[in-house]
């Protein structure tokens, strides 16, 4: 009997099963491994008790899926594949070469994606003032395509040039198959329009009233501080930024909500934090914490306001609710792919030392259980993730941090 081809072996539907004499049982792997190979016609043409069901086996968590067990005894067979006991040989050839073939379209596939992403990096701006291409985030999403994409084709060529020489073409081929697949189906372009095209900012700037201005005495307050200015010195421009999170709506840290005023750029709060503000404003119960300047409610800023106690807001942003200083302050947490996870605390801690040695903020306090009840949140949050803590007016941790390092990615 002539061997079957790559071709044909590869255009027939068939059946694979292990030949064994009436009596005997399967010792050792190599006896497990399948032998005869029928076609689907011959299955079809037996009766239904040529063949039983013995176990259905558990695959959860597996990545390949496996059939159920089952026992062919009588089992008429009129067109055989290949002579006995090469079973293995064929399936070997046929996988290899069809898992060289899925590392060549799933290539093809990520590099069809990356010049697509590439010509809309190059050519959108997603209403910001310049293409999306400029912004660091971007730029290094699609190094990280290009080089999954590289090394996917690479190992493809391998696999191809080695087809024919068993076994060294099956580890290549699988090798292939299995890494182009998976970062074919880990497309990044999605994750650039969630992610790299919104830039969100944390607490957006003070505005003070002259009675605020008397209480906290400012050393310092120039125009390259102002929220324009310090997103412009980001390499950034002001119509970037596509969300604004809220930690608090105190004044000195949501004074800047005026420069998105008719911009329809969704400011995100927690609903009893903007239930406070809003009463502490219109009735000056909070000495002047609020302003009713930058809490318009005629629509011509965007809120969103949530109930959750915790909020995913896109991927590696979490907003946690952490009430004590106000009812609805809220920390954000930041989950970085190399430099960790980062946690803006905002003013549940000032400074590092209302987080290292519990000094709760006196007046500045509205709940003193709520605000030991966050912190002791916080430092299980911090101990879970090794976090790294930004204190909401800390000049000496914000400083060091800038000098550490450029940027954070």
């Amino acid at each position: 009997m002539r061997a079957p081809s790559l071709q044909s072996i590869s255009e027939l539907p068939a059946t694979c099963m292990r030949l064994l004499k009436r009596g005997s049982l399967p010792s050792g792997p190599s006896a497990k491994k399948p032998s005869r190979w029928v076609t689907r016609e011959d299955v079809a043409a037996n009766s239904p008790d040529a063949y039983a069901v013995l176990s259905h086996p558990e695959t959860i968590g597996h990545r390949a899926v496996s059939g159920p067990y089952i026992r062919f005894r009588n089992f008429v067979a009129k067109k055989v594949i290949e002579m006995p006991g090469t079973g293995v040989e064929v399936i070997e050839v046929a996988s290899t070469a069809s898992a060289a073939l899925v590392g060549v379209m799933a290539v093809a596939l990520m590099r069809h994606c990356f010049e697509m992403t590439l010509q809309f990096v190059k050519s959108d701006t997603r209403n910001g003032s310049e293409p999306i291409i400029n912004k660091q985030s971007a730029a290094d999403l699609l190094i990280k395509m290009k080089v999954r994409c590289e090394a996917g084709r690479t190992l493809t060529w391998k696999a191809c040039s080695a087809l024919g020489r068993l076994p060294e073409a099956a580890e290549a081929a699988h090798l292939a198959k299995i890494f182009c697949s998976e970062n074919a189906a880990k497309s990044q372009y999605g994750v650039l329009l969630n992610d790299v095209v919104c830039l969100p900012i944390f607490d957006e700037g003070n505005k003070w009233n002259p009675a605020s201005a008397d209480v906290f005495p400012r050393t310092r307050y120039e125009p390259h501080h102002r929220l324009p200015a310090a997103i412009k010195a980001a390499g950034y421009d002001i119509k970037d930024v596509k969300a604004v999170i809220m930690g608090h709506l105190h004044l000195d840290h949501a004074g800047g909500l005026e420069h998105f005023l008719n911009t329809d750029v969704p400011i995100y709060v927690h609903e009893g934090e903007f239930k406070h503000a809003c009463w502490g404003a219109g009735t000056k119960a909070e000495g002047g914490s609020y302003l009713p300047d930058y809490l318009p409610l005629d629509g011509s800023l965007n809120w969103q306001t949530f109930n959750d106690s915790q909020l995913d807001l896109c991927t590696g942003i979490t907003l946690h609710l952490c009430p004590g200083h106000t009812p609805g302050l809220c920390i954000m947490q930041v989950n970085l792919p190399q430099d960790g996870t980062f946690i803006w605390t905002t003013d549940q801690f000032h400074v590092r030392e209302n987080y290292e040695n519990n000094h709760a903020q006196g007046w500045l306090l509205r709940d003193h259980k709520s605000w030991m009840d966050s912190t002791n949140f916080v430092r299980r949050l911090q101990r879970l993730y090794s976090a790294t803590l930004i204190f909401g007016h800390d000049f000496e941790v914000g400083t060091a941090l800038i000098r550490q390092k450029p940027f954070y990615q």
